[in-house]
């Protein structure tokens, strides 16, 4: 499967240091649609929670990597984070990172 394989590329070539993987019930993307069903902390210099292996609480931010929207795990699911919540969010050194190193790996795979 193609979406497979970039994701592998991507995380091998991108995100080596992405930490512990965390397997949590499947959602959506609420901009894509894309399958979510994992977390991890990355182990990147600015994240609070780096290298952890606790499952997301309500509050937690995740991000898709499929299209690199934000989103905030809820008790039940994903929302949508307030304005106010975003800003704070893309000030934070590791999600700009994250976002920097998924872009790259897709402007790669639009290349080839």
């Amino acid at each position: 499967m193609a979406g497979e394989s970039f994701y592998r590329s991507f995380r091998k070539a991108h995100l080596d240091d992405l930490g512990p993987v965390l397997r949590h019930a499947e959602t959506l993307c609420l901009v894509c649609g894309h399958k979510l069903d994992a977390v991890a902390r990355p182990d990147i210099k600015g994240n609070p929670g780096s290298g952890s292996d606790e499952m997301p609480r309500p509050g937690d931010v995740t991000m898709c990597m499929n299209c690199g929207s934000l989103m905030v795990f809820t008790d039940d699911g994903l929302r949508y984070p307030s304005v106010e919540e975003e800003a704070s969010i893309l000030k934070e050194p590791h999600i700009v990172e994250i976002r920097r190193r998924l872009q790259a790996i897709h402007l790669r795979s639009q290349r080839d």
